[in-house]
């Protein structure tokens, strides 16, 4: 099978701003806002690469609906592993696929000092009206949302002792857009921590102590619990694992062990009291993303986008993205877990909610934490190997899928904008940046929610090589 997508996973310099994007077709008159997305633009140095696709220097971009009119704008993080790699022409930090050499002196004075790389180039978060993009490791950036010059470094009141975080903070529509996040403390002594934070003000909410620490991407919300998804992908116990990542010459995800013959266990945290109130374990899966998680008769019903196993991680070495003899093929399944509340640790199984593979998962976020119908993300046509070719809209409750599908077309993570005035969950639209592998360039694209058939694109004629996530900021303009 030919690689089509490979032209993608190239670097893009440019930095560009389009005061006026051309439309085609018609977009609603309630959309006015600002999608940022963020991902990697950037690949290499002089003297060095970025061997993965997680460790490329962070360029985030942005789209701004604004009466009409569409606008584009993308501009490189000016983080301190943009600017020291830039200027030295190789790599200073430590990512999460990439470790620079270090001498013996550089490993002692890291275990005092977090030298770890500030490439946030994840996904950003609206802390009360304060823009923050964010990584894996304990680093954090404020962007403005229309420049997206790089403000300042970002930081909560209470300094973290964080290994690494989350880069999927959840936000609680029902407790004024709370930000609730989970952090992993590597030492001697690990720990989970689960903590709340609304304007910088950092409280904790729990702190669990676990002997091999697992690597979880992201967690689950409900109302009343926090879900973390424990999969065997972990780092040894009794002090291996701690003496590898301060000693070793690993970086930092390569130090972590898939278990297969262990289970995943699921940790359910009291929101309130911070205790474990109860424990859940199933058949090995490996995830990156929750799709929704909600309390239902007496269960929790957890929604997720699982792999068999962590072999997904290496499909994204650039190596390999860029081959044509290899072509990745590890898809997801959106499937259900359901947790059963006030009993003792138990065995339970998943169950798929839809025929179709589906990966990088979202929801009309009004409906996070609650019962839901509707989930939007990337998917592998027919299940051929390819890098993500379609969008896929789902029903949980029936398990029907709608698609948008086109040759040679590769779009990014979907996010649902739902109607102002909406009267269903579905009411609103989908956006998506798409590599068109035929022009070699990039536009956006706009679904409707509902049909899921095309609305309208943007032509950038302007090349985004591939993203991970994004998040639609209504009236930001």
């Amino acid at each position: 099978m030919t690689n089509h997508f490979k032209q993608n996973f190239v670097t893009q310099k440019a930095e560009v701003h389009l005061p006026d994007v051309p439309l085609t077709g018609t977009i609603p008159d309630w959309l006015n806002g600002t999608l940022i997305r963020c991902g990697p633009g950037q690949f290499e140095q002089a003297h060095a690469s970025y061997k993965h696709w997680f460790d490329g220097l962070s360029m985030p971009h942005r789209y701004t609906f604004n009466n009409g009119r569409l606008s584009f704008q993308n501009r490189f993080l000016q983080s301190q592993a943009y600017l020291k790699d830039n200027a030295t022409g190789t790599i200073n930090y430590r990512g999460v696929f990439v470790d620079p050499r270090r001498t013996f002196w550089d490993k002692i004075k890291a275990l005092f000092i977090n030298d770890v790389t500030d490439n946030c180039n994840i996904q950003t978060v609206d802390d009360q009206g304060t823009i923050v993009i964010m990584t894996e490791l304990p680093h954090m950036y404020q962007l403005d949302p229309i420049s997206l010059q790089t403000v300042a470094k970002y930081e909560y009141d209470h300094k973290i002792n964080a290994t690494m975080q989350t880069a999927h903070p959840q936000i609680d529509p029902n407790k004024g857009n709370l930000i609730v996040n989970y952090m992993l403390k590597i030492s001697l002594f690990n720990y989970y921590e689960v903590f709340n934070v609304r304007g910088r003000a950092y409280q904790r909410v729990s702190r669990v102590p676990v002997a091999s620490p697992s690597y979880m991407h992201s967690f689950a919300l409900t109302e009343n619990y926090v879900i973390l998804a424990e999969q065997p992908l972990k780092l040894p116990g009794y002090g291996r694992g701690v003496f590898a990542l301060a000693f070793g010459n690993k970086p930092f995800l390569e130090n972590f062990v898939w278990y297969g013959d262990q289970p995943t266990v699921f940790q359910v945290i009291d929101r309130n009291s911070g205790a474990v109130v109860t424990q859940a374990e199933t058949d090995a899966f490996f995830v990156f993303h929750q799709l929704n998680a909600y309390e239902q008769n007496g269960e929790i019903f957890m929604d997720l986008a699982a792999y068999p196993n962590a072999s997904v991680l290496p499909d994204f070495f650039l190596d390999r993205l860029r081959a044509n003899t290899h072509i990745p093929h590890t898809p997801a399944q959106a499937r259900r877990y359901r947790i059963p509340l006030g009993k003792p640790r138990r065995r339970i199984d998943g169950e798929s909610l839809a025929s179709i593979n589906m990966e990088l998962p979202r929801i009309n976020y009004r409906y996070n934490t609650q019962p839901y119908r509707y989930g939007y993300g990337v998917s592998l046509y027919q299940d051929l190997p390819d890098f993500p070719n379609q969008l896929v809209k789902i029903d949980v409750v029936t398990g029907e899928t709608a698609v948008w599908h086109h040759p040679m077309q590769y779009p990014s993570e979907p996010v649902f904008v739902p109607n102002p005035n909406a009267t269903a969950e579905d009411d609103g639209i989908v956006l998506a940046n798409v590599y068109d592998a035929n022009t070699h360039a990039s536009y956006l694209l706009v679904l409707d929610g509902q049909s899921f058939t095309q609305m309208a694109r943007g032509d950038l004629n302007f090349r985004i090589p591939f993203d991970y996530h994004g998040w639609f900021y209504p009236g930001v303009v």
